[in-house]
């Protein structure tokens, strides 16, 4: 938790409980990191202005749906 909240791209962040498990709840997912360049500006369209943190809930999903299709896609 503590890089999470000394990571500049988070705010505004509350735990609402901490515990210890003993596994992960979904395991097949992982981190990524994108690289922000010409190709992603066009994926996103209109929305390249805001950045990911505004996307709207309903369409975050297929947004990042069409990001993991770009070039720029990295899994961590």
């Amino acid at each position: 938790m503590a890089a999470i909240t000394e990571d500049q791209r988070h705010c505004g962040l509350s735990v609402t409980e901490y515990r210890l498990i003993a596994a992960r709840a979904f395991p097949q997912w992982s981190m990524a990191m994108l690289a922000w360049d010409p190709e992603i500006e066009a994926t996103l369209g209109p929305l390249a202005d805001m950045g990911l943190f505004c996307i709207p809930p309903d369409d975050a999903a297929p947004i990042f749906r069409s990001l993991t299709m770009t070039s720029r896609w990295s899994v961590l």
